[in-house]
């Protein structure tokens, strides 16, 4: 949502596609041009793996303020939608023990705030609060519930006729047929919509038949 032009959204747009922006809003990103307008009481511990993010207090307002003005981009630039990432920092290591009543109050915000704006929003994995915000949630973005063996409750979003947009990693491209199968094939998937990517996020992908 941050780095890609009006033009781009407006392209896909043009051609009848809904589009969904991405941005996080539970992380704090080194190299984001808002990444200064963050209260350094706000910033937590290093997110794994990710050594230039790092978690955020997502009760602080100051916080929220930016995300409020970062939606606004996405406003400006036409997004249909957007896919806020991070929000479950009740289950990691943030350094300011978040909890789930917590991360419950701020995906609504985030949904409030995206549609008083226009835009839906989705619910980005967060699969243990799913009960409680699925309502203003107008599809799920899962990652890896496979490989985890945590897809049963985005079913939920299929009982409400809502699309779960289901993504596999794999180090390897193309994948092995195996994991494509077990991917694709999963009974507690079905329904998904699924695409195996590689972890680079690199232009291969393969979807399933």
């Amino acid at each position: 949502m941050l780095d890609a032009p009006a033009s781009l959204v407006q392209a896909f747009k043009a051609k009848g596609h809904k589009v969904i922006c991405y941005f996080s809003a539970g992380t704090w990103e080194k190299w984001r041009a808002d990444a200064d307008q963050f209260p350094a009481a706000a910033l937590g511990r290093t997110v794994g793996g990710w050594p230039n993010e790092r978690w955020l207090n997502t009760s602080n307002p100051e916080v929220r303020d930016i995300m409020v003005a970062r939606m606004k981009v996405g406003q400006a630039k036409g997004c249909d939608g957007v896919d806020p990432d991070n929000i479950d920092g009740y289950e990691n290591n943030t350094g300011f023990d978040i909890t789930e009543d917590q991360a419950v109050d701020y995906v609504q915000f985030l949904q409030r705030t995206a549609n008083s704006l226009g835009m839906a929003a989705g619910l980005k994995n967060g699969g243990d609060i799913i009960p409680r915000v699925i309502n203003g949630s107008a599809w799920s973005v899962n990652e890896q519930c496979v490989q985890y063996n945590e897809c049963e409750p985005y079913q939920a979003f299929i009982k409400q006729n809502k699309p779960v947009f289901h993504l596999e990693y794999t180090k390897k491209a193309p994948a092995p047929k195996s994991f494509v199968k077990k991917s694709c094939d999963d009974p507690q998937a079905k329904g998904f919509s699924t695409l195996v990517k590689h972890l680079s996020l690199n232009q291969w992908t393969t979807t399933c038949k």
